[in-house]
């Protein structure tokens, strides 16, 4: 199964993932852990289709797909997807060989039932996504702090426990970003700069919906004239402790919309770059993240006009910095699947790391050319599959 042949992107040799055990059952039990359902719409929200889509394509590698949601140690139910009815059944389910979390956050289930969850995949060596704490970007900073490979690319990172550390921070740098310690899709991230001689934050306010669709994304500016503003500001905005980072001048289109990446890395037999995509944020955005309002494009394109001449050695510096940071988790964690590398690159070729996703989404997979979405779904079905079979060969 050469499912990589002709693929775009860089590899690096690893150990071959090996904690699965082969059942006695024919093929390979894959499941995707998820939180869910939903009362009402997709069962499993924007992931649904993804899970269909797995469902399908296993079948055609003899891998079978089920979607577990909180509370399966106890009850040992599940779901699949029934083709032939168009709809999702619950059923009991056989115990899967690989397991793979597809949620960051659970709203349906107590922690402790999560918890108990994925420490019964750990223990009986199933799991193979990098842990929940390397969403916290404070832990993924030192983390990767501690790799001379990885130090250079990492921004000036602090912690901030009050509006002080802001303040010290600020008087520094004169821009810096908060970013929530275990935020996602841009929420809650605000930067604070001194403009006029003044402290200023910009952040991004979310207008809900009427009906269904996507909420509204609003730039909001406050001026923040005397330290008490900052102070007043941080209460507001319910802040705690939060990370103090110095703001990266990310490039920027001829209409001035930022530049960011993602680089998506798979694993099957080595670490490999299976997509890497430009993150365009809006005019004046605070956040590139497509959730709040962002564009994905192919990389190669936004290097185009940001580095022309110069985007083959710009691919194959990000490569460098992504899969060194691959190697780096798998020396922590052991045996995991993918991995999302948020990255900048300036014009002087210089790579920015910013923090990693352990639970990567495809729908700014949608906007590459060709069939990178389908071949990243194979890609964690082949993974599945050899993880199974290393493990089998081991246990004889």
């Amino acid at each position: 199964m050469a499912i990589w042949t002709g693929m775009r992107g860089a590899g690096r040799a690893s150990k071959p993932p090996s904690r699965a055990r082969r059942s006695t059952r024919n093929g390979t039990v894959f499941a995707v852990y998820v939180d869910g359902p939903e009362k009402s719409g997709a069962l499993f929200g924007e992931q649904t289709s993804m899970f269909r889509d797995l469902t399908s394509l296993g079948k055609e590698l003899d891998v079978d797909v089920t979607v577990l949601t909180p509370g399966y140690a106890r009850t040992r139910n599940g779901w699949r997807w029934d083709e032939s009815g168009a709809r999702w059944e619950s059923v009991a389910m056989a115990y899967p060989d690989v397991v793979i979390r597809r949620s960051g956050s659970f709203r349906h289930a107590s922690p402790r039932t999560v918890q108990a969850d994925l420490r019964h995949f750990a223990s009986a060596q199933r799991l193979h996504t990098l842990p929940r704490e390397i969403s916290n970007k404070w832990t993924f900073y030192q983390k990767m702090n501690d790799h001379a490979s990885i130090r250079h690319a990492l921004p000036h990172t602090h912690v901030a426990n009050g509006p002080e550390h802001v303040l010290r921070a600020l008087s520094r740098y004169e821009d810096v970003y908060l970013k929530p310690l275990n935020g996602a899709q841009g929420v809650g991230v605000v930067r604070v700069m001194v403009e006029d001689g003044e402290p200023v934050a910009l952040y991004e306010q979310r207008i809900p919906p009427a009906g269904k669709g996507r909420p509204e994304i609003r730039v909001m500016k406050r001026r923040l004239a005397e330290d008490a503003g900052l102070a007043q500001f941080w209460s507001d905005m319910r802040l705690h402790r939060c990370l103090v980072q110095q703001t990266v001048a990310l490039p920027r289109t001829k209409d001035e919309r930022p530049i960011d990446f993602r680089w998506l890395v798979q694993c099957t037999d080595k670490f490999q770059v299976m997509a890497r995509v430009a993150r365009v944020g809006r005019t004046g955005a605070v956040t590139t993240n497509i959730h709040s309002g962002g564009e994905a494009i192919p990389a190669e394109r936004a290097l185009q006009q940001l580095c022309p001449g110069t985007v083959a050695e710009a691919l194959r510096r990000m490569d460098t910095v992504a899969l060194a940071v691959a190697d780096r988790l798998y020396e922590l964690y052991g045996p995991y699947a993918e991995v999302g590398v948020d990255l900048a690159i300036r014009p002087t070729l210089d790579v920015t790391l910013f923090e990693v996703n352990p639970t990567p989404g495809r729908r700014m997979l949608r906007a590459l050319p060709g069939d990178v979405r389908e071949l990243s779904l194979r890609g964690l079905l082949e993974y599945a599959i050899r993880a199974t079979g290393v493990s089998a060969e081991s246990d004889r």
